[in-house]
């Protein structure tokens, strides 16, 4: 056998080699899972008032940076640890208003801002106290949203109004559709 010819043998000897070995490292194939397997390791929990905590309907959840689920609800404000819900009342320091809480908002310094149903009211929350802010201005329904700006400004939406929290008062944002309101 001449040269030319044993070249040509190692590199189809080289080429079986490299596709058994590619065909070895190969992942085996998937099975796939049946429907028995595919929710193991899971469970359901679920809470109602029979638990002893009547939340009523839940309008906002929030995770604050204490790694607590805030729940505002018709019943108030509560905190959820994972396993039970506790009132503000039982936690906090200062009083909230009475009444449902519609909407929550962590901003980025860790403030828990709470929205209640009615008045246009607004706590801002930290470590336990409640601070008074502002209430909105000519606003009887409820706060429905909060945001925060690049700027770290606070926007709140109250009965389909925006506000912009400014120089220590909530001051009504003028839309740029005037034929409508908001």
């Amino acid at each position: 056998v001449d040269n030319g010819a044993r070249g040509e043998l190692r590199l189809r000897v080289a080429i079986c080699l490299l596709v058994l070995l590619g065909a070895a490292a190969q992942p085996p194939p998937a099975v796939a899972a049946g429907p028995d397997d595919l929710l193991t390791g899971y469970s359901l929990t679920s809470w109602n008032d029979g638990d002893g905590r009547p939340l009523g309907s839940v309008h906002a959840v929030v995770q604050g940076d204490d790694e607590y689920l805030w729940v505002g609800s018709d019943a108030g404000l509560f905190r959820f640890d994972g396993s039970r819900f506790t009132a503000w009342a039982e936690i906090g320091d200062t009083p909230l208003p009475p009444g449902s809480v519609s909407a929550l908002y962590v901003d980025r310094d860790g403030n828990l801002w709470v929205g209640f149903g009615e008045g246009g009211n607004v706590r801002r929350l930290r470590e336990r106290r409640a601070h008074d802010a502002p209430t909105l201005p000519d606003h009887g329904g409820p706060v429905t949203d909060f945001a925060q700006d690049a700027d770290g400004a606070i926007w709140a939406v109250g009965n389909r109004a925006l506000y912009r929290l400014e120089d220590g008062g909530w001051t009504r944002v003028k839309l740029p559709w005037p034929d409508r309101e908001g």
